[in-house]
């Protein structure tokens, strides 16, 4: 799903406008209509407040309070006098309101809203570009203070909508949910709004397929949809299937590489080796008959790998620690320029020695958290920042980035960025769970699937596999093991 930013996305309703054809205003009761229909749908409220502002959201809240009403639901309308510039939307729906509903306030005195069980802020939408103060930050602040349910409608009032505005404003609506139309806004996946505001559903409003097709954006969330997977037929051989290396492991960390491997099968590669310290060989036989274990020297540290024949992808850095043997094995594989993912003591080791960065392959797939990344880039201020670094970063290298986190994201070498924001829970943040991701990317990497492709699918895959854990345990019960046991059912929904 493309991700536009605001002027696209008012490109886009006038495109609309002009090319279905339909009037501005009954766009906005399509838009309006749409989202009475989601909020009715799911709540029950005895009362609601809708805050509108002078522009087209606040024609929204208009058009949401007339439909209410006409359901004989108890609806008051307040409006901030701070300007007498409304849109002609506004006015025109304005007038369609019962004056008995309509309260205009200014500063002097802000009403009570305390008696209500939902505020609807309809006060600023996408166009918002300055944070809010004086009256209207006082006015928000206040109605933050409410213990009534708070939904906002397109976005919240004082957020800016395109993620590459700066700075964050302090001060915005709380929302518990936001009705946004037609596409998510950028800046809904910079993480450090995220943790601010609550849930975000997508309100369809029928805007021109037509523009969306046309109009090229840098910017995209991983959809379920966006997955092509591959088909094999019934006479595809193992090797054909891919064959897969994970190299890592060092004293008291042979579970990471095996976790790898293990999801490295489980996504479907043909062949899966792992090489490991000599003293690790045999958790690896215990832990899943159908992988190999390669020559590799090394007791507690892995010294050298001798990479068999016919490698497809390699996975190097789950537990490999960082001896000084480990640095020339980064640069023996680096030297081979097979198809390769870089994780975990593998990014610490490009960090602390950056010759090995002149050498990565274009293409490699680079999978950070985001401490890992701050050692690898330089540490950065905000979220924001950090996305601005990732994305220079992979131009720069020519290179994929997935940089882990709550709102996963994948930087191509040309500069766009892929958001996974659809699946995922709380309960992957576990030991191993970065390992599985690992081998998950590695394993469709060995399959054939482009480098952006291979990260972004690894991300849902993964993100999905731990949902899907969710069906059977506790978030705090999930276990790396436990998504690599769910990787199955995910590939099964993804090809239905």
């Amino acid at each position: 799903m493309k991700i536009f930013n605001v002027k696209q996305i008012r490109d886009w309703d006038l495109y609309t406008i002009q090319n279905e054809p339909i009037a501005s205003i009954d766009l906005m009761e399509r838009a309006a209509s749409n989202l009475f229909d989601r909020i009715t749908d799911r709540f029950v409220f005895n009362s609601y407040a809708i805050i509108c502002g002078p522009g087209n959201n606040g024609g929204d809240g208009l058009v949401l309070a007339r439909l209410l009403l006409d359901k004989d639901q108890e609806v008051q309308v307040f409006m901030p006098r701070f300007t007498d510039n409304y849109s002609e939307d506004f006015q025109k729906n304005n007038k369609r309101l019962p004056k008995d509903v309509i309260h205009y306030f200014d500063e002097k005195k802000l009403p009570d809203f305390a008696s209500f069980d939902c505020v609807i802020d309809a006060l600023f939408g996408s166009g918002l570009t300055r944070p809010l103060s004086g009256f209207l930050g006082n006015l928000v602040s206040k109605l933050n203070e409410l213990d009534a349910y708070r939904i906002s409608v397109d976005i919240p009032s004082g957020l800016y909508a395109d993620w590459n505005l700066t700075p964050i404003p302090e001060l915005f609506f709380h929302a518990d949910i936001t009705y946004t139309f037609q596409v998510k806004k950028s800046s809904f996946f910079n993480e450090d709004i995220r943790k601010e505001i609550g849930a975000i559903e997508v309100i369809d409003i029928g805007l021109s397929e037509e523009y969306a097709e046309s109009e090229a954006t840098d910017l995209y969330e991983i959809e379920e949809t966006s997955i092509e997977l591959h088909e094999s037929s019934r006479f595809t051989h193992k090797f054909e299937q891919g064959f897969a290396l994970i190299v890592g492991g060092s004293r008291g960390k042979y579970g990471a590489p095996i976790l790898s491997a293990r999801a490295a099968l489980k996504t479907g590669a043909g062949l899966v080796s792992v090489a490991i310290p000599e003293e690790g060989r045999t958790f690896v036989h215990n832990s899943a008959n159908e992988l190999m274990v390669v020559d590799a020297k090394g007791l507690e540290y892995l010294e050298s790998v001798d990479l068999p024949e016919k490698i497809d992808a390699i996975g190097i850095g789950p537990g490999l620690g960082k001896s000084k043997s480990s640095i020339a094995l980064l640069r023996t594989i680096f030297i081979s320029e097979l198809p390769l993912v870089v994780d975990a003591d593998a990014l610490n080791l490009l960090a602390e020695n950056s010759e090995l960065m002149k050498l990565l392959p274009e293409d490699a797939i680079l999978t950070p958290h985001p401490g890992e990344f701050e050692r690898l880039f330089g540490k950065q201020k905000s979220h924001q920042e950090r996305l601005e670094v990732l994305k220079q970063a992979a131009k720069d290298y020519r290179i994929v980035i997935v940089l882990k986190g709550a709102i996963s994201v994948v930087a191509s070498p040309d500069g766009e960025l892929y958001f996974l924001d659809e699946v995922g829970n709380k309960g992957m943040a576990t030991a191993g769970s970065g390992d599985v991701l690992t081998g998950i990317i590695t394993s469709l990497l060995a399959q054939g699937y482009l480098p952006v492709e291979a990260a972004a699918y690894g991300v849902y895959i993964h993100g999905l596999a731990g949902d899907l854990c969710l069906k059977d345990m506790d978030y705090r019960s999930i276990t790396a093991s436990d998504i690599i046991c769910q990787i199955g059912k995910a590939l099964k929904n993804l090809a239905d």
